[in-house]
């Protein structure tokens, strides 16, 4: 994973200052970082809060007249797996695609607010969405592999950023592959037909598409709803493997599931953010009265 701060804009970079009450464990504008340093070695110390990626502050979105998301503040944590759980119809799904301006592509779709990545305001006008999605990818519901070679598709996005040469590309495709756990399925097959691919395959090639162009964030819009039991079970243990070198946000509807795989949760209910919270706290503890009656089953 690159060291330097991502350019998603065409200008040079304006710099935001961070919001003020908040504290990063890290400088998020110094280069990126898999460590996390602690601000007091003394034993007695409180637990260092883990520096956010992304910060979103005060976002709104309306389909019209019509409010999907209200005055949504959250800072998501770097290289941890942060799950958006709610009713169907509650918002997840389109705060998800804030994250990296999918609903851009949605007429009559209107934001406010700031969301911050890595210290820019993603929405600002200078801002490349197409460069910004080099950064922030996104894995859909159901798997839409190109209808192309297991191999092409792999290498799609390296050849659109032109990243890497022909010849390093296919070592690219290979880490990609083996990342997700797909390489030894289809190392001896990787020019033919992604659609022949089981169900369960195409997801996690979709993951390797995704991932080969070295992201450092990882949408995923219920990755396993689609899939069956033991392939569900693979994209979770792939999620808890990937968390180490990706932020991952990931919409679920499976409450198991997100207490299997993330570290955060998040609850949304009728477009707005209910609480935020570690997820054993979220299960064990919620201290909204409307979270702890969905995650119990009165509703949903």
């Amino acid at each position: 994973m690159t060291n330097a701060l991502p350019t998603i804009a065409h200008p040079p970079r304006v710099r935001i200052a961070a919001p003020s009450g908040i504290t990063p464990a890290v400088n998020v504008s110094a280069p990126i970082s898999h460590q996390v340093e602690s601000l007091d070695p003394e034993p007695a110390a409180e637990p260092v809060a883990v520096a956010p990626i992304i910060q979103v502050q005060d976002l709104s979105l309306l389909y019209g007249n019509v409010a999907a998301v209200q005055h949504v503040t959250l800072d998501i944590p770097r290289y941890r797996v942060t799950a958006l759980i709610g009713p169907s119809g509650c918002g997840k799904s389109t705060f998800l695609r804030c994250l990296n301006r999918m609903n851009d592509f949605i007429p009559n779709a209107r934001t406010s607010g700031r969301v911050l990545f890595q210290n820019q305001d993603i929405y600002a006008r200078e801002i490349n969405p197409i460069r910004l999605r080099r950064y922030i990818g996104m894995v859909f519901q159901r798997s839409n592999p190109f209808p192309q070679s297991i191999y092409d598709n792999v290498a799609f996005g390296l050849r659109l950023h032109k990243m890497g040469r022909a010849e390093t590309i296919h070592d690219q495709v290979e880490l990609a592959l083996r990342k997700v756990g797909l390489w030894d399925e289809v190392k001896d097959r990787l020019n033919q037909n992604a659609v022949t691919l089981s169900g369960g395959q195409q997801q996690r090639l979709c993951i390797a598409r995704a991932i080969a162009i070295k992201p450092q964030v990882l949408l995923m819009d219920e990755p396993a709803s689609a899939l069956d039991p033991i392939a569900t079970a693979k994209i979770e243990e792939l999620i808890l493997q990937l968390k180490e070198d990706y932020t991952i946000v990931i919409v679920t509807h499976n409450l198991q599931q997100a207490g299997r795989c993330s570290d955060y949760t998040a609850f949304f209910y009728m477009g707005q953010l209910i609480e935020f919270d570690a997820t054993e706290n979220i299960f064990g503890q919620p201290a909204a009265e409307a979270t702890e009656a969905y995650i119990n089953g009165r509703f949903g």
